[in-house]
């Protein structure tokens, strides 16, 4: 989903059309929750990109600007950080094997096993 024509009104308040899977144009307040969710997320990352790739204020510049400036695009930059380093942990706990079940298999070979293994308090 892409973002085709952007206006606001007063208060914020979004007016214009959103393009949708299948290449559907609709009006933002006609968008399902989901739709919105993920037209929003494509925005707040056009945005972000647009924020990061706004040059930094000259080291000497001290002015109330400059250090809003350094503050605001230094707090995306971590952000965006944040949200790669949980992204990247998802998909690797993803891709771990889950070795339980081959470990219950090799128990279960184990006790079915002929003669059965000795147990440590076995008389016999």
């Amino acid at each position: 989903m892409e973002h085709i024509d952007n206006k606001e009104v007063s208060g914020g308040t979004f007016v214009g059309t959103c393009l949708v899977q299948g290449g559907t144009e609709k009006p933002f307040e006609d968008l399902s929750p989901a739709e919105k969710l993920d037209w929003l997320g494509n925005l707040a990352l056009d945005r972000k990109r647009d924020l990061l790739g706004t040059p930094l204020p000259a080291d000497d510049d001290d002015s109330v600007e400059a250090h809003r400036l350094r503050t605001v695009i230094l707090t995306a930059a971590d952000s965006t950080i944040n949200q790669i380093i949980k992204v990247n942990e998802v998909r690797l706990r993803a891709r771990q094997v889950d070795m339980l079940p081959e470990i219950l298999a090799r128990i279960d070979a184990a006790l079915s096993a002929s003669p059965p293994l000795p147990y440590k308090d076995d008389k016999s």
